[in-house]
């Protein structure tokens, strides 16, 4: 017999050796599976449940399966602005949106031998929103008729109400019970207009994206 034959033989026995000693484990997880239960879970014994019984599993994945989890791809994006009305199919072609909903500045202040924050304020909500478009470009219209109500052209600056945009964001809920909608969870903002990016290219056939940016009016009124 070659040396490679001792060596695959050697393998394999030890492959059943280790087979032999986890087949209890694999007969009491196929025995859960199949709803049955062993001596073992029947006695109480709890080596193989990390501690727990059966019960205590059994209560825990039902908690785990009872918790709606918010979605990322399951909200309702929605663009009004205050004078000039809702941006047109704007839920149906978002694509995507990015946000930090709370920042907080502050600086690190020393005393003696120690330190302590000092906070200075709250930073304004910077919105990003990747959109589509229709072929008429209504997005670029909406967008670029509110960067004229900000800036007509005539060195003046339009009034606020004129260009402000109310923004909100509504998760969706993963349920078809009419109660679960009291529970998405919402966030409106009163916002302005700050950029709006865009590209074409032939390299390949692909959709126009826009890259929309807005940025929170203030942070202290109830401008909702």
């Amino acid at each position: 017999m070659s040396v490679f034959s001792n060596i695959a033989n050697r393998i394999g026995n030890d492959a059943l050796s280790s087979l032999g000693r986890l087949s209890p484990v694999l007969k009491v997880g196929t025995d859960l599976l199949n709803q049955k239960r062993t001596s073992s879970v029947k006695e109480g014994k709890r080596a193989l449940f990390g501690g727990l019984s059966e019960s205590n599993w059994r209560s825990a994945i039902e908690d785990a399966m009872s918790i709606d989890r918010a979605r990322g791809n399951l909200f309702v994006f929605s663009a009004q602005a205050l004078e000039t009305g809702t941006a047109p199919n704007m839920n149906m072609l978002v694509i995507d949106y990015s946000y930090s909903a709370l920042t907080v500045r502050g600086e690190s202040v020393n005393v003696g031998a120690g330190t302590f924050d000092k906070v200075e304020g709250v930073e304004a909500v910077q919105l990003s929103v990747t959109t589509y478009d229709d072929l008429g470009g209504s997005v670029k219209t909406w967008f670029k008729d509110l960067k004229r109500r900000i800036a007509p052209g005539d060195g003046t600056v339009g009034l606020p109400v004129d260009y402000l945009v109310r923004i909100t964001i509504t998760q969706g809920v993963p349920s078809t019970k009419a109660e679960n909608a009291s529970k998405a969870f919402s966030e409106t903002y009163i916002m302005r207009p700050a950029s709006i990016e865009y590209e074409g290219s032939r390299r390949e056939d692909g959709l126009q994206e826009l890259r929309l940016s807005f940025v929170q009016f203030d942070t202290f009124s109830s401008l909702i």
